[in-house]
């Protein structure tokens, strides 16, 4: 429904139809896809994302067609974004094109050899295939890929989309797919079905071969829902009609609560709860609760405690609630009675601090670990060991820690248990795999948005601040998880930074014609 005080929308242009159904074909690609995980369905997302980003230049065959082009090329050079994102594309390519070491297999396990020849003042990268020979390939062109995808249909968003009815089609077609995988996701996992599409390496969720994966994108698909449905209500309550398409949204947001718990996964848990006082204080701060609003919250809630209570009554948590105490014994989460009754034995303070203790903890150890790569001497420091070079290099720095490595009692030999691929915290991996120049590309890519988004803050509503909140989730996320590195929740990501900045537009636009 219209927002009653903007202005009528006209005719929307084809080529802006052509942007939102390839950025639609591409964001529900990459999630049926096994998430544009592995090489070839990766290779399609970027094809598509490709199409979607050439719709701001190509003829459309209409009078306006060129005129239209040149316009989103004016606004394509003006965006930030668009030469940050090409500058670390380009030293992605250089450290793709300049071997710094080779990959020596021996049978299913591999060392690294450095090459003494590599040029100590240009980025170096390591060549461990593409992914079409091994499932186990990754390189600097395929994390270009992976990075250089969501960056397209987020510079075709941004610049290209700017029909206030296309971006509703296009976040309710997404938001739709999210609730088809939501549901999926649980029919599968209420009937002990953990594989998809042939895949039986990996437990999966829905589509989702790691659970802290599908976790974050229903954590995501929250933020849509919260989005659109604050929207919804505020254009109702403007109409001066009761009722609207956020009571569904509503349905859908619980739904992804309940998937998200469904992963077992206890940071998308974390994550989700999180959402509901959120999302109270939005709707509080929106000044859209009347009387009525009241009575009908208070009584939704107490539906929602009744189900929550006939949930703890009859589930099985043992399964969940021991993966807490796990995370609680390896000093990821506080033992709160140990801090409570810590008084008899010592100072609380103490406590807190060795429970947060930065040398605890499986993650903590990747922590350490990826210190000591990016340590390891100054072109390190600098250039970084390549793009996609994480899961090569890591083995080598496992074996001399003894977080890791293990010994053999019969035969006496040092051995790695399990080989780590990623950090589980994405700007350490940055760091090791792009160094500080690349690293500092990147963020500097994020500290624009973030700044972007502030310098707006006036003109933010309760729905734009749901979009930017689930960024700062994701965000938050990524500081303990590897999410940075799949491409479905990447391309989640650029579509709700676009979708944040299109709010923004519609508003100041409406302020032009207020003073007009």
């Amino acid at each position: 429904m219209r927002d009653l005080r903007e202005a009528p929308e006209s005719a929307v242009p084809r080529r802006q139809k052509l942007i939102a159904t390839a950025a639609a074909l591409t964001l529900i690609w990459s999630t049926w896809a096994l998430t544009a995980s592995t090489a070839f369905t990766l290779v399609v997302a970027t094809g598509l994302a490709a199409l979607t980003f050439a719709c701001l230049f190509l003829p459309v065959g209409t009078p306006d067609s060129a005129a239209s082009a040149k316009r989103n090329c004016a606004r394509l050079m003006k965006f930030p974004l668009f030469w940050i994102g090409l500058a670390l594309g380009i030293y992605m390519a250089v450290q793709a094109c300049i071997p710094g070491a080779e990959l020596i297999w021996q049978g299913t396990r591999w060392r690294v050899h450095l090459l003494e020849e590599a040029p100590g003042w240009l980025p170096t990268g390591i060549d461990g295939g593409f992914g079409f020979e091994s499932q186990e390939g990754m390189n600097a062109w395929r994390q270009l890929c992976i990075f250089g995808t969501p960056w397209l249909l987020l510079c075709a968003l941004w610049c290209g989309l700017r029909s206030r009815t296309l971006w509703k089609i296009l976040l309710w077609s997404v938001l739709l797919n999210a609730v088809v995988l939501a549901g999926f996701g649980l029919y599968r996992s209420a009937f002990g079905i953990y594989t998809y599409l042939g895949e039986t390496k990996y437990q999966f969720f829905s589509v989702f071969s790691y659970k802290n994966h599908a976790g974050a994108f229903f954590v995501l698909a929250m933020a849509v829902c919260a989005g659109l449905g604050l929207r919804s209500w505020r254009n109702s309550a403007l109409a001066g009609k009761h009722g609207g398409a956020y009571l569904i949204l509503l349905i859908f947001g619980l739904l992804f609560l309940g998937a998200a718990f469904a992963t077992k996964s206890v940071g998308a848990v974390f994550l989700g709860v999180l959402w509901l006082p959120l999302i109270v204080v939005l709707i509080c701060f929106s000044g859209l609760m009347t009387r009525a609003s009241w009575i009908t919250a208070a009584v939704f809630l107490s539906m929602l405690l009744c189900v929550a209570g006939t949930w703890w009554a009859t589930a099985n948590t043992e399964l969940f609630f021991s993966r807490v105490d796990k995370k609680v014994a390896d000093g990821e989460l506080p033992d709160i009675e140990r801090v409570i009754h810590h008084e008899e034995q010592g100072d609380v303070r103490d406590e807190l601090a060795e429970t947060f203790s930065l040398d605890k903890g499986p993650r903590a150890d990747l922590r350490k670990l990826s210190a000591k790569m990016f340590h390891y001497n100054t072109h390190a420091e600098i250039f970084g060991w390549g793009a996609g070079s994480y899961r090569w290099i890591a083995p080598a720095f496992q074996l001399t820690m003894p977080e890791f490595a293990k010994v053999n009692k019969r035969s006496g030999k040092i051995y790695l248990p399990t080989r780590t691929a990623y950090a589980h915290c994405d700007p350490w991996q940055f760091l090791v795999e792009w160094g500080s120049i690349g690293a500092g590309i990147f963020f500097a890519g994020v500290l624009w948005f973030w700044g972007f988004a502030l310098w707006n803050f006036r003109r933010w509503r309760a729905s734009s601040v749901a979009l930017l909140a689930g960024l700062g989730i994701f965000s938050a996320h990524a500081c303990v998880e590897f999410v940075s590195f799949n491409p479905a929740l990447l391309l989640s990501v650029a579509l709700l930074a676009a979708a944040f900045k299109a709010d923004l537009s519609r508003e100041s636009r409406l302020k032009a014609e207020i003073k007009d």
